[in-house]
């Protein structure tokens, strides 16, 4: 495994899709975090692309702590893309799907970019990788609070939209800004706090073995919330 840093997200549930439930989930199980109010998220990936042999690194099968199995492989178009399958009790089948995930680095941070419905690419959920040892991935979530500050004092270019009973949504401009704001001390001021559950690695690809997945997928998904 590599020695990279990982962050904590929190997501926002409102009014969502099958296919952006099924995307929330992935993202709250992923990243090990609880279920936000308030959302953050970014236009476009920002930051300078991985190695392979970092990206080659994730290649494999994980779970969460409520056993939860993904399956991560290096992508055609993304960086990696991330597949699970859930019970549909309704049909009486398993569903699966697919994720596409894009990996970027500032300064000695990592950061994944991960997009809130895959039918679309404009809006991605960002998480700074806190650490990632010992076959375990730990994360932590865009602080919403601090963002909507940055935006609103003009430090980040963004918009804030304001929701019912006072929950809010900050949409970031992938800059420079954000870029060298990222990369400052005071960056990390901008992400909660690790959390305590990890990903953990069961089993790990090498060469040889199905090394590239396809970011589409026919089968329909079924959301958590």
């Amino acid at each position: 495994m590599v020695s990279v840093n990982l962050a904590d997200a929190v997501i926002v549930g409102v009014r969502q899709s099958n296919t952006m439930r099924s995307i929330t989930a992935l993202i709250v199980t992923l990243i090990a975090c609880t279920l936000g109010c308030n959302n953050v998220t970014v236009d476009a990936p920002f930051g300078d692309s991985v190695r392979t042999s970092t990206l080659k690194s994730f290649r494999g099968t994980w779970a969460d702590k409520q056993g939860n199995v993904y399956f991560v492989e290096l992508g055609a178009t993304s960086d990696l893309v991330v597949g699970f399958t859930e019970w549909n009790s309704g049909s009486n089948v398993f569903e699966t799907q697919s994720v596409p995930i894009s990996v970027r680095t500032i300064h000695n941070r990592t950061f994944l970019f991960i997009p809130q419905d895959t039918r679309k690419n404009d809006k991605l959920v960002f998480f700074w990788l806190s650490e990632i040892k010992d076959g375990s991935i730990f994360a932590r979530a865009c602080n919403a609070d601090a963002f909507r500050k940055a935006v609103t004092s003009g430090t980040l270019d963004g918009t804030v939209e304001v929701r019912k009973n006072d929950r809010f949504d900050v949409h970031l401009k992938s800059s420079e800004m954000l870029k060298k704001l990222l990369a400052s001390p005071d960056g990390a001021q901008l992400f909660d706090e690790q959390g305590d559950a990890p990903l953990r690695q069961l089993t790990n690809q090498t060469d040889g073995e199905p090394s590239v997945a396809t970011e589409t997928s026919e089968a329909r998904c079924l959301g958590r919330f």
